[in-house]
C-alpha cells in the first residue's frame, strides 16, 4: 500500500469510523458503508489533508479507496 493509500485509510478509520479491517484498496466506499453525503465530506477533507479536491462528481460509492488514491496523485501532478 502507498503512502497515499496509507494516510486515507488512516482518514477513513479516524474521521469515518471505518473499522481498520475493512479498508484496503479494492473495497468500494459502498463495502465501506459510505454513502454519497459521506463522499462529499471526503472531498472537502481531501482538499484540507493533501491540497487538492476531489469533486462530488469524480468519485461514487462504486469507487474504491485505490481510484481515488490515483485521483488525486493525478491531482498533484497536474497541479
Amino acid at each position: 500500500m502507498t503512502a497515499l493509500l496509507d494516510q486515507l485509510s488512516t482518514l477513513l478509520t479516524t474521521r469515518f469510523g471505518v473499522p481498520p479491517e475493512e479498508v484496503r484498496g479494492e473495497a468500494t466506499f459502498a463495502d465501506l458503508d459510505l454513502d454519497s453525503l459521506a463522499l462529499v465530506e471526503l472531498g472537502l477533507v481531501t482538499e484540507k489533508e493533501f491540497g487538492v479536491r476531489v469533486k462530488d462528481d469524480e468519485v461514487s460509492t462504486s469507487d474504491t479507496l485505490a481510484t481515488i488514491a490515483k485521483l488525486i496523485e493525478s491531482k498533484r501532478e497536474a497541479a
